[in-house]
């Protein structure tokens, strides 16, 4: 992701939004459960796919990008180390609606 958004105006940041993770985009205009795990699946694989081609070597933190890159596009979220090296990820709405999504991801 690059650069700050252009201005402070909501419009100019959803078209910034939009330019630099689509995906993100669609997390922000999610109004049900469903359309939210829909938007999160998007999005994880986008941020996977970067992480992967930035050539990270898994014990170096792939869960703390994952969450850097979730939270840069204003995305909030936490992970969680599980059993078996398993990262528990949470997403929740980032207009504060009352909507959060768990994943588990695979080592």
């Amino acid at each position: 992701m690059t650069g700050p958004a252009p201005s402070e105006q909501l419009p100019d940041y959803f078209a910034y939004l939009k330019s630099i993770s689509p995906a993100a985009l669609k997390v922000w205009a999610a109004s049900s459960e469903a359309e939210l795990s829909t938007a999160v699946d998007l999005l994880l694989e986008d941020a996977l796919r970067q992480i992967k081609s930035s050539n990270v070597p898994r014990d170096l933190g792939r869960s703390r990008m994952l969450v850097q890159l979730l939270t840069a596009a204003a995305i909030p979220c936490s992970a969680e180390e599980g059993q078996g090296g398993q990262v528990h990820l949470t997403v929740k709405h980032p207009a504060d609606l009352e909507l959060t999504v768990r994943r588990a991801l695979a080592p």
